[in-house]
């Protein structure tokens, strides 16, 4: 073969070499493209498909547990449970608590009736005699609210100039008791001192005597005058202290194995703990 054949069939071999290439390459290209677009085809597929699983997820869950809540939280029912059992609990012992009281109050403070005899110790002073003030204290109480058969209520009433009703006399120091008709006078007394420690016991001592109940209550009415006592009578322009009232209960029959059971000042000043030692026994 001459050089000219030889070099065409150089150049042929070479162009089939270039073309074959090509083609190689040309059917990789093909073949990634596809694949790759499929790839992303089907990613862009699956993708609601995950997005369709999330979203049921919340329904599965609260379908399989019914103790978690739409996030995948535990619900805490065993608190409220609780809660409900101390309300219950609470409830019962409370219920308990008002029969025991009601059963008290029936059978044994309802059990007996106590009488009680309550006794005014009443200084009417410039009080009285320049106003009326005793009087219409006196006309306040009411015989038909009272349990008649219970409860006794008897005035000692003096120390006064005047006085503005028509059954207390300025010139007696008596005794009255409460009735239907009013106060009715129980014992006639001339005239006294009730600023007096001896007046003071032997009113206390006739009131028990006469009048036997199971409590006795006592009223002081007048000026008081804090540590320096109360009764100021206008007649003796003289004041019962309270020295004086201690002597007088020593010598009565309330001490500290029978005491009063109530002792109440209507007058002023006399909210003392002075006042409270001379009746502490």
């Amino acid at each position: 073969m001459n050089n000219e054949s030889k070099n065409e069939v150089n150049v042929d071999t070479s162009q089939i070499q270039n073309a074959v290439s090509n083609n190689v390459i040309n059917q990789q290209v093909n073949n990634v493209q596809p694949q790759a677009t499929s790839n992303v085809q089907q990613q862009s597929h699956q993708a609601p498909l995950y997005s369709q699983q999330v979203g049921q997820v919340p329904q599965q869950s609260q379908m399989v547990n019914p103790n978690y809540n739409n996030f995948g939280q535990p619900v805490n029912n065993g608190r409220k449970n609780k809660g409900k059992k101390v309300l219950f609990i609470s409830i019962i012992g409370i219920v308990i608590v008002g029969i025991i009281i009601t059963a008290l109050l029936l059978f044994v403070g309802g059990k007996k009736n106590y009488t009680r005899t309550v006794m005014i110790y009443m200084v009417g002073s410039d009080l009285e005699s320049k106003g009326g003030m005793a009087t219409v204290e006196l006309d306040e109480l009411d015989y038909s609210l009272l349990d008649n058969k219970n409860v006794n209520v008897v005035l000692i009433a003096g120390g006064s100039k005047y006085w503005y009703n028509n059954y207390i006399d300025e010139n007696e120091t008596s005794i009255y008791e409460l009735t239907s008709n009013g106060f009715e006078k129980v014992k006639v007394q001339s005239i006294k001192n009730m600023a007096e420690s001896k007046i003071f016991s032997e009113f206390l001592n006739y009131v028990y005597d006469n009048y036997k109940t199971d409590k006795y209550d006592l009223i002081f009415w007048n000026h008081g005058a804090a540590i320096m006592g109360s009764g100021q009578d206008e007649l003796s322009n003289d004041i019962l202290q309270l020295t004086e009232m201690k002597q007088g209960l020593a010598n009565s029959p309330f001490n500290s194995k029978n005491k009063l059971e109530t002792v109440i000042f209507s007058t002023c000043l006399n909210g003392t703990i002075e006042v409270a030692d001379v009746f502490s026994d």
